[in-house]
């Protein structure tokens, strides 16, 4: 599977739009000090979890770890393009690529 990403990340071209499946780390349950503080080792294993995302936006950039994306880009009359809202994904954590 991660071959069959890393060859479609290979394939993207910038601003190309795409939606990204991902797994993100799950939040700890508790607040402030109930996540540093001493906790029954199985409890604190079946705490831990994934959650799934889909992300859309356009394709920005590729490192070796990482998919770069954004989720505007704004054309003016001028030669300068802006672009806002960035967002980094690890590659690692993507199971799917569906392009558009």
């Amino acid at each position: 599977m991660r071959k069959t990403i890393k060859k479609q990340i290979a394939g993207l071209q910038i601003e190309e739009p795409i939606e990204v499946f991902w797994n993100d780390a799950g939040d700890l349950d508790g607040f402030g000090d109930e996540t540093t503080a001493w906790r029954q080792y199985d409890e604190a294993l079946n705490a831990l979890k994934e959650i799934p995302v889909k992300t859309l936006g356009y394709f920005f950039k590729a490192t070796k770890y990482s998919l770069f994306m954004v989720h505007n880009i704004e054309y003016q009359e001028s030669k300068e393009k802006y672009i806002a809202n960035r967002c980094v994904i690890p590659i690692g954590c993507i199971t799917e690529i569906k392009r558009y």
